[in-house]
């Protein structure tokens, strides 16, 4: 019986021990934020104030009157914790964060017409490295309200960006003239070129083709193509325009880190693709 006890004590021990080290890893708010204002009178009043820790994602909701009050009296917690002094307004390292929670603090800043923590959210944060097959699901366009759209036009980050032409539908008998249309008109920004903004990179398998076949073209990475499956698809837009621009995202991905392996059409790839993975 007292080696039962001692056994399942020492059991409670380390099971305490494991939950403690967990535990260090979750970040939490200094408690002071909830009386914000007692805190900012204190610094108004040129009283000495210890610095507030916050988690990044509290930092960057944190509105410009308050972020500019508290000035470096901020200190924020990086993913493992580590708190990191505020100067001059800003962290002096880029603190990874995951590319969901930066672009709804970057959206909820557009959405209030704040250009200040918008262009912190991608200035003083990076965005968490993600697969091949999480960053071709990014060529979605990003939704935006007018004053969400006026926002992101005065940030100027959006890539000036035109549609591309779709020569496979052979209804062209001036292809250079319909090209120069396509380009004429400006192609929303997506979520991979936002990611891109926010310092994103790819990791683990990287190659990937676009494969073209009638009116459109998918793009398929080299896991997803073995087992017979595809990843984006690039519709047609209208009789001679791509709803995207297929070349764009072969850019930003090879940016990224990706290896772009070629353009493919139905016929060729099984005998030139589908060998080099044999």
């Amino acid at each position: 019986m007292k080696k039962i006890l001692t056994t399942l004590a020492l059991g409670l021990t380390i099971l305490a021990s494991n939950t403690l080290k967990a535990e260090e890893k979750v970040c939490l708010d200094d408690p002071r934020l909830y009386t914000i204002g007692n805190v900012m009178n204190s610094i108004k009043a040129g009283e000495e104030t210890l610095p507030l820790k916050l988690r990044a994602q509290t930092f960057l909701a944190l509105t410009p009157e308050v972020r500019a009050i508290l000035g470096d009296n901020i200190l924020v917690f990086d993913a493992n914790c580590t708190p990191y002094q505020v100067y001059n307004g800003k962290p002096p390292v880029k603190i990874e964060m995951p590319f969901e929670l930066l672009t709804t603090y970057f959206k909820e800043a557009l959405s209030r017409g704040d250009v200040i923590s918008a262009r912190a959210s991608y200035q003083f944060f990076r965005a968490a490295p993600v697969s091949i097959h999480e960053a071709v699901g990014f060529t979605t366009k990003l939704n935006l309200s007018e004053l969400e759209k006026k926002t992101l036009d005065a940030l100027a980050v959006a890539p000036n960006v035109g549609y591309s032409y779709l020569t496979s539908t052979g209804s062209s008998n001036n292809p250079r003239e319909h090209n120069s249309k396509c380009n004429s008109v400006r192609q929303p920004m997506n979520l991979l070129d936002l990611y891109a903004l926010m310092g994103g990179r790819i990791t683990g398998d990287k190659e990937f083709i676009i494969q073209t076949h009638g009116y459109s073209s998918t793009l398929v990475t080299k896991t997803r193509f073995i087992r017979g499956l595809e990843d984006t698809v690039f519709p047609k837009g209208n009789d001679t325009c791509w709803a995207s621009n297929p070349q764009h995202t072969v850019g930003v991905l090879s940016a990224l880190g990706a290896s772009f392996k070629g353009w493919y059409t139905s016929s060729s790839i099984d005998k030139d693709w589908r060998a080099e993975f044999k």
